[in-house]
């Protein structure tokens, strides 16, 4: 289960994730943002007031689109999901 999907990040688009509160695992979990985000999110700064007032206009348009999931299964540790947004670079 997910409860978060991954966007952007200041390291490189990946962040470490402590997962004990779901799965009781102590060890930290690399988790990575969808490649075909990075340049789509590149021009987006949040690190001043005014980039984070630019960047709450901006996203919604940025990130128009719809996950696609598979089917509920017993597979705990995998999931594959298809990320499509309309002005991802085809």
């Amino acid at each position: 289960p997910a409860d978060v999907l991954l966007l952007r990040s200041s390291e490189g688009g990946q962040a470490w994730v402590n997962t004990k509160p779901l799965d009781g695992e102590t060890d930290l979990k690399l988790r990575l943002s969808p490649k075909a985000l990075h340049p789509l999110l590149a021009s987006i700064d949040v690190s001043t007031p005014a980039g984070a007032e630019h960047a709450a206009r901006e996203l919604p348009a940025l990130l128009r689109g719809v996950v696609l999931t598979e089917e509920p299964n017993d597979k705990t540790n995998d999931v594959t999901l298809e990320l499509q947004l309309a002005r991802a670079p085809r």
